[in-house]
């Protein structure tokens, strides 16, 4: 049984219909000689149900996500070591569950299940409940912003709305809401409201970090060569003429400041 789900595992992502054969073949075993609770064969179906993603096979997958968590569920404070974190495994078929239900447009099912998530993550499960519900918001904008840039801006704005009753109005996860909304105006191609939004955001970072460890101990105008070198690499695909404006300024000012054979300068 555990050959067939090891061949099963390493097929999962590439040969996902050869995956299934050999892993069913292993819950076929298993159910066969172990309880039908036994936490491997929860490990089956958690691959099963990752097999049948694999080949958008969705409800499938929520079917075996779901015999999964409930098998997990009776393990999660067991004393016996498992090859694998059976507490880790019960979180990611929830996320996998609420990621399939974000795909299909279910976005109340996806926000129950991320509101576990939080839950069973030792990072998380110490917020308070408007503090997951505005975190559950924001995954959910933050998933879709490529995508439906619209419906991000809802859940995005309804995250911000809940932290700002509840945090300082300077609080780092209020910066990261207003660039989620800068991202999504910005794929709506509404720059304008992106950049009031974007703005926003760094106005919060200056607060939680003056400077970037990585940057903090240029100089000024080794800051300069370097605004003008991001400026171009951003433009050298689009406005090449653009790109060479600024790179060359950038290579100017590092010509006069450092050596030659400078990494930066080559």
């Amino acid at each position: 049984a555990q050959c067939y789900y090891d061949l099963g595992y390493t097929l999962v992502a590439t040969s996902p219909d050869k995956a299934l054969e050999f892993i069913n073949k292993s819950l076929e075993i298993r159910l066969e000689i172990l309880p039908e609770d036994h936490a491997t064969i929860g490990l089956c179906h958690h691959n099963i149900g990752v097999a049948y993603y694999n080949k958008s096979m969705f409800d499938e997958a929520i079917k075996h996500y779901k015999e999964a968590i409930k098998i997990y569920e009776k393990h999660l404070f067991d004393e016996e070591e498992y090859q694998y974190n059976v507490t880790e495994c019960y979180k990611l078929c929830h996320s996998n569950i609420a990621e399939i239900y974000t795909k299909q447009g279910d976005y109340d099912s996806a926000f129950n299940f991320k509101m576990k998530v939080l839950t069973i993550d030792k990072k998380t499960c110490h917020l308070t409940e408007k503090e997951k519900e505005a975190q559950c918001y924001y995954d959910l904008g933050y998933a879709l912003v490529a995508t439906s840039p619209d419906k991000a801006l809802e859940f995005t704005n309804k995250s911000l709305e809940i932290r700002l009753e509840i945090l300082p109005e300077d609080h780092v996860t209020i910066g990261f809401c207003h660039q989620d909304i800068g991202r999504a105006y910005y794929n709506k191609s509404m720059f304008n409201e992106a950049t009031k939004h974007y703005k926003e955001a760094i106005e919060i970072y200056e607060k939680a970090v003056s400077t970037t460890k990585k940057t903090c101990r240029l100089t000024e105008k080794e800051k300069e060569a370097q605004c003008y070198y991001d400026l171009g690499y951003t433009l050298v695909a689009t406005s090449p003429d653009k790109a060479l404006e600024f790179i060359n300024k950038s290579l100017e000012i590092r010509l006069e400041i450092l050596p030659e054979d400078h990494a930066t300068i080559g």
